[in-house]
């Protein structure tokens, strides 16, 4: 993944790396997708690679996704999905979904775990495309054992 300099509304640099959409392609072929799947929640959509992929696959799911750079809105319009343009972790859920599939800024990820948690109907499932020292780290040993990860 490469990484693009972009920044917040405020001029805050945010970490922006484009998700390879033969990554998703890969989570799409496991058991994630199960047929007890109705709605998708992408919260740091980006330029709407994760949403594409899910959405040429599965058209008939409800995807939505948040973004917080106003320039990539188009990207995300040509989607078909709901989209929110704001900080996810300063939105409130308004509605739970079955399954929530992320690339997150890496300086933020366990926010982004913890907070789409809340996001998350009882039995749905997470997948988060994050580095491997994430769950490697004794410092999120709480959140794991909090969350309980399967895989």
């Amino acid at each position: 993944m490469s990484s693009t300099k972009v920044k917040d509304r405020q001029g805050k640099h945010l970490d922006f790396y484009e998700t390879p959409e033969k990554v998703v392609a890969g989570l799409i072929e496991t058991e994630f997708f199960d047929g007890n799947v109705r709605t998708v929640l992408e919260p740091s959509a980006g330029k709407g690679a994760i949403v594409r992929v899910v959405r040429d696959k599965f058209p008939a799911l409800r995807v939505t996704a948040v973004e917080i750079q106003d320039e990539f809105v188009p990207d995300l319009a040509k989607t078909g999905a709901d989209f929110i343009v704001g900080d996810f972790l300063a939105q409130h859920p308004a509605q739970q979904f079955d399954r929530i599939v992320a690339n997150p800024p890496f300086s933020q990820a366990e926010e982004f775990v913890r907070h789409a948690y809340e996001f998350l109907k009882p039995n749905g499932r997470m997948a988060f495309l994050l580095r491997l020292p994430f769950i490697a780290s004794v410092k999120r040993y709480p959140l794991f054992k909090e969350l309980k990860p399967s895989e």
